[in-house]
């Protein structure tokens, strides 16, 4: 343990919690990279929310197409009904229960309020200390439908979290006390990254028929677990994921590299993680499969939406 290495250490910690990371003291100074921050924003993300569509097939790498559809389909109903009942409050009435999904994510500080700050830092590095141009931010970032996508697809990810979790106990627990096969050692990995202990898990399914019980003291954990595997779906780009290098979180020298922090924390993580994935593929062929589906599929749509946002900007679609 040398002395660089304690240096590093209090660099990242600094880096992560943002504990002695200091903004420009001159106002001057921050005005201009405020500005100059919301300037590009707003010039090169007006279509982000067309552009991050694809984003929620990341869940086929984990729990396949079909499963992701079933969330997907999930998630819409879910948000049916509580604009149904916004629309209903507005007009007075009264009594109205929103789904218990929503409460479930608000306690792991997803669809929040200020969800639009989240969303923003998504795609974006530069922490603005102007109130007037975080407002001016936010506005923008609401307005492009960036939040309320980031939403659903957290909400679509939350809810096939919690399915694969599920699905993953079951089969393990129906799998018996038989020398574990290769297929069920992937899955007992899997839960183990989800912070998901696999034993209680069983005892969970087994002293409630296979059933899902909200009230069990387990559930708490298939939640977490759930928003664990959420945050590998839709990214979390602030300084606490130590995704991205140090000076990219600095206030001081984050806007040289404004918008390049999401690409490459989808790089350290997405990307890395897929790549591991198809190397062991003799390991885990049905992971590794999943995965060249998911690269298929999310090529297939950026294509055709780089193909729409074309036209929706006047430009030719056509290749001579």
């Amino acid at each position: 343990f040398s002395d660089q290495d304690r240096t590093d250490i209090i660099d990242l910690y600094k880096s992560v919690t943002g504990e002695g990371l200091h903004d420009w003291e001159n106002g001057f100074f921050r005005t201009a990279r405020d500005a100059y921050t919301t300037g590009t924003r707003t010039a090169t993300l007006p279509l982000a929310t067309l552009s991050s569509l694809p984003e929620v097939f990341l869940n086929i790498r984990q729990v396949g197409t079909k499963e992701t559809l079933a969330s997907l389909n999930e998630a819409m109903s879910a948000w049916a009904t509580k604009s149904g009942n916004d629309r209903k409050r507005i007009a007075g009435e009264l009594g109205l229960t929103d789904p218990e999904i929503f409460h479930e994510m608000r306690q792991f500080n997803m669809i929040v309020d200020n969800a639009a700050v989240s969303a923003a830092d998504r795609l974006s590095d530069t922490s603005i200390s102007s109130r007037p141009f975080r407002i001016a931010n936010n506005i923008f970032f609401k307005s492009i439908l960036l939040e309320q996508w980031t939403q659903f697809g957290q909400m679509a990810s939350f809810i096939a979290g919690k399915n694969l979790i599920h699905k993953n106990l079951k089969e393990i627990s129906d799998f018996g006390a038989a020398p574990p096969t290769q297929r069920i050692k992937n899955m007992r990995e899997q839960l183990a990254a989800l912070g998901v202990k696999v034993d209680e898990g069983v005892a969970y399914l087994n002293r409630n028929k296979g059933e899902i019980n909200t009230k069990d003291p387990f559930y708490n954990d298939i939640k977490s677990g759930a928003a664990r595997y959420t945050r590998t779906v839709i990214m979390d780009n602030n300084p606490r994921s130590a995704l991205k290098p140090m000076f990219m979180s600095d206030p001081k020298t984050a806007w040289l590299t404004e918008l390049m922090g999401y690409p490459t924390a989808f790089t350290n993580k997405v990307l890395k993680d897929m790549a591991r994935g198809l190397v062991q593929y003799k390991k885990n062929p049905e992971q590794a499969a999943r995965i060249v589906g998911t690269t298929l599929i999310m090529t297939a749509a950026g294509a055709g939406l780089n193909e729409l946002r074309a036209m929706m900007q006047g430009k030719s679609t056509r290749y001579d």
